[in-house]
């Protein structure tokens, strides 16, 4: 239903120079993006497309004194990143895999690197008898074309899939559209809900309580 989420953060510890003698440096921002063209191969030439992995670079910041340099090349740069994986498995993969293009990358170059990669939520796995339960109770209550089933998992991460690790469940989002207004992404600020339908959710979590512990 939706994908882990990991963040990751490396350190390209290079040797500053003067940007007019790049010589005499181990530059780390043409490590850096070295490194970051690398990293997007392993999404295009070492993992199966039919598994959806993304990995993106979320900030790229230099070492520079409080009035950044225009002719100064830093002695490091920093990289912050997220991994999203609809598979579990790819999570240590994707890991193995980034240490060890920094790694090469930093050794070929003369520089050196430091790499924290921190698991987070799992992906969300929702159970197929719960699926077929829930979907029932919907039918029940709203007619057969209550519900639509995603053919595919989000990219997006939800720390039920902690739950879900440990007893069957479903997750289900409900369609807040308003009808003639302009559809926003979640995050943006812009964005309009149809809270009316907010109870339909409510009334979904509480019949399909009761009816499962009658049963």
């Amino acid at each position: 239903m939706m994908a882990s989420s990991d963040r990751f953060k490396i350190k390209v510890v290079g040797k500053g120079a003067h940007a007019s003698t790049p010589e005499f440096s181990k530059d780390p921002i043409f490590m850096t993006n070295q490194i970051i063209n690398m990293i997007q191969g392993i999404l295009t030439r070492e993992n199966d497309v039919q598994n959806p992995i993304v990995i993106s670079i979320s900030n790229i910041k230099s070492e520079q004194p409080s009035t950044p340099a225009y002719n100064i090349i830093p002695n490091y740069v920093e990289i912050l990143g997220t991994v999203r994986c609809l598979e579990n498995d790819s999570r240590d993969f994707v890991n193995k895999r980034l240490e060890e293009i920094v790694s090469g990358v930093t050794k070929t170059m003369g520089g050196n690197y430091e790499y924290e990669y921190e698991y987070g939520y799992p992906a969300l796995n929702n159970n197929n008898d719960m699926v077929d339960y829930l979907s029932g109770i919907c039918k029940n209550i709203w007619g057969e074309n209550s519900i639509m089933l995603l053919p595919k998992g989000a990219m997006g991460s939800e720390d039920a899939s902690y739950y879900f690790e440990k007893i069957p469940g479903v997750y289900y989002g409900l369609n807040t559209i308003i009808e003639g207004e302009e559809i926003y992404p979640l995050h943006n600020p812009k964005v309009k809900l149809n809270e009316d339908v907010f109870e339909k959710g409510c009334r979904l979590l509480v019949e399909g309580a009761i009816n499962f512990l009658n049963n």
